[in-house]
């Protein structure tokens, strides 16, 4: 009986470890399928956003949708920057929209080492423990911009890779596609700003035309505004800084931009030309100032020992002025940047004689000039000579009045009487003479145009 049971027993525990392998291999069965069908479910929806990526890439006109669509495809936040580091486009996953300021902080510190480094894969570490993937946007050898990735390392598996590559190439074709029709539309301007600046415009139709493409209004008051960037550098330095100058160039063609939509912004002769509309001048002096600190903020970081420029036309009232007022702004320039560089900036405007003087081709006639009515007062002593130069300046811009002059001078009337009898003992001419102070208030006007070591000695 007990043999039976046994010879029973086994046979059930075999029937029961086969019913057990039968389910175990259906169990596996079921994995596999359940694996292959969350493999296809996922193709399937990659495929989809890949679908949605290359839609973005030959209809979408901006990078949103494909960052977004990238964003969700891994799941991680992705942010896109311009070759300069700007951000374009981001898709945040959880986060606050403040991170990236913080993001933004760090790269511009390290911009110039991340833009000059040739690896595609960068990594950066902010705000303590986070991570950004920075990944290179190129076609063929051309530098597009960055894609970056909030995330670790560790974090990116083949997978992700694979998902990246692809973005990469799809980035690349929306940036191109916008790159092209940019450099369009900057020839267009290029040949418009020709055309609008030359001395006989032929076409005018074509030109008014032009304009109403760029949103600039050729019959309202525009001024027009020359810059100029100039390093001191030794020779050697001068490649590398070529080099910048071009990206450099972009940079303050965007921060212009940003600053003040209207302006236009192109390059003629080698120096960078604005236009910007006249009713913006609510304080024209600040204004030009604050155009000027846009341009300093984004040159000064990266090269050192530079000097930036800015020469400004008078209103225009025609569209024949405007070949007049880009004359008046390059002339402007080149004063400002060749005799008075402590100013930087200078108004046409404010030039009067200066703007005739400065083109005098002979500068011995202005020194024999300068030598006969400011030489004697130069001469005359280290202090006591500088006193009296000093003395008849003020009391031309003061139209010889006396009350004014001691005034401004902070010295007693008595005082300032034997300073202008000395004067006019030691120029041997009449100050009450009209056609005199006219030629000595010339003077003065050539000695500061030309300048002391220049014109007074040798």
């Amino acid at each position: 009986m007990n043999l039976q049971a046994d010879k029973s027993f086994r046979e059930y525990g075999k029937d029961f470890a086969i019913v057990m392998e039968i389910v175990k291999n259906k169990e596996k069965e079921k994995q596999k399928l359940r694996a292959e069908l969350e493999d296809k479910n996922r193709l399937e929806k990659r495929m989809i956003h890949y679908k949605e990526l290359v839609t973005q890439a030959l209809v979408g006109d901006g990078y949103f949708e494909v960052t977004k669509t990238f964003s969700h495809l891994i799941g991680k936040t992705v942010i896109l920057f311009d070759r300069f580091l700007h951000p374009i486009s981001s898709f945040f996953m959880g986060e606050r929209n403040e991170e990236l300021e913080e993001i933004v902080r760090q790269l511009n510190v390290k911009a110039w080492e991340i833009m000059n480094i040739p690896d595609r894969e960068q990594w950066l570490q902010y705000g303590g423990d986070h991570h950004l993937g920075i990944w290179r946007v190129v076609c063929g050898s051309e530098l597009f911009g960055y894609v970056g990735v909030k995330a670790s390392k560790q974090e990116f598996d083949l997978e992700m890779r694979m998902t990246l590559k692809y973005a990469l190439d799809v980035y690349a074709i929306q940036i191109k596609k916008q790159k092209l029709v940019a450099e369009a539309k900057e020839q267009v301007k290029d040949g418009f700003i020709h055309q609008l600046f030359l001395e006989k415009i032929e076409d005018k139709e074509k030109v008014i035309g032009y304009a109403n493409l760029f949103n600039l209004n050729l019959f309202e008051p525009n001024r027009i505004g020359v810059l100029s960037i100039e390093c001191n550098h030794r020779e050697a330095d001068l490649q590398s800084i070529k080099l910048k100058m071009t990206w450099i160039w972009e940079k303050i063609r965007t921060a212009l931009h940003l600053f003040d939509r209207n302006i236009i912004v192109t390059q003629k002769e080698g120096r960078y030309v604005l236009i910007v509309p006249d009713q913006k001048e609510k304080d024209s002096n600040l204004y030009w100032k604050l155009i000027h600190k846009q341009v300093r903020d984004v040159v000064s970081p990266t090269i050192q020992g530079i000097e930036i420029f800015l020469g400004i036309s008078s209103r225009t009232q025609t569209i024949e002025d405007y070949h007049i007022c880009y004359r008046q702004a390059h002339q402007a320039l080149k004063i400002v940047s060749n005799r008075f560089s402590n100013k930087h900036i200078q108004n046409f405007d404010n030039l009067g004689s200066l703007s005739i003087l400065f083109d005098l081709e002979e500068s011995f006639a202005a020194k024999l000039f300068i030598k006969k009515y400011l030489d004697p007062l130069l001469n005359y002593g280290n202090e006591k000579g500088k006193d009296l130069f000093d003395t008849l300046r003020v009391y031309l811009s003061m139209n010889g009045n006396l009350k004014e002059t001691a005034e401004y001078l902070f010295i007693h009337r008595s005082s300032l009487k034997y300073r202008l009898e000395k004067i006019t003992d030691l120029l041997q001419l009449e100050l009450d003479d009209p056609e005199e102070r006219f030629n000595l208030m010339l003077a003065f006007k050539l000695y500061d145009l030309f300048g002391q070591r220049n014109l007074h000695h040798g």
